[in-house]
C-alpha cells in the first residue's frame, strides 16, 4: 500500500477517535481542544488524499497549513483545560498511579532476593 494512502487512512481513524473522544469530554476547554484536535487531522487526511490523487498543490499546502494551526489551538486550549483545572482528576489519578508504581517498586526492592 502506498504511504500517502496509509498515512491518509491513519489520519482519519486519529480525527474519527478525537471525535469520539469529544462526545465524552467534560469542560469547554477540553472539549474545544478534542474538537480542534479533530478537526485538524481529519485536514490532514483531507491533505493527503488530494495528494494521493494528485489534485492542485497549492491546495495541499494550505490544508496542511490550515491543518498545523489547529494543531496549534488545540494545544493552547488543551493548556487553557489544565490552567483552568478541567484535568485536575486526570493528573490526580496519575499521580496516585505513579505513588502506587512506586510503593510496589519499594516493597519488592525490601524483599530477600534468593
Amino acid at each position: 500500500m502506498d504511504s500517502i494512502l496509509l498515512r491518509m487512512i491513519g489520519a482519519a481513524v486519529v480525527a474519527v477517535l478525537l471525535a469520539a473522544r469529544l462526545a465524552g469530554a467534560s469542560g469547554v476547554w477540553r472539549r474545544r481542544a478534542f474538537g480542534f484536535g479533530a478537526a485538524a487531522f481529519a485536514l490532514l487526511a483531507i491533505s493527503n488524499g488530494l495528494t494521493y490523487f494528485n489534485m492542485a498543490g497549492s491546495v495541499v499546502v494550505i490544508a496542511s497549513f490550515g491543518a498545523l494551526l489547529l494543531i496549534a489551538v488545540a494545544l493552547v486550549a488543551l493548556v487553557r483545560a489544565y490552567q483552568t483545572g478541567e484535568m485536575r482528576d486526570q493528573f490526580q489519578r496519575a499521580r496516585d498511579m505513579v505513588d502506587e508504581e512506586r510503593r510496589k517498586i519499594a516493597e519488592q526492592d525490601r524483599t530477600p532476593r534468593s
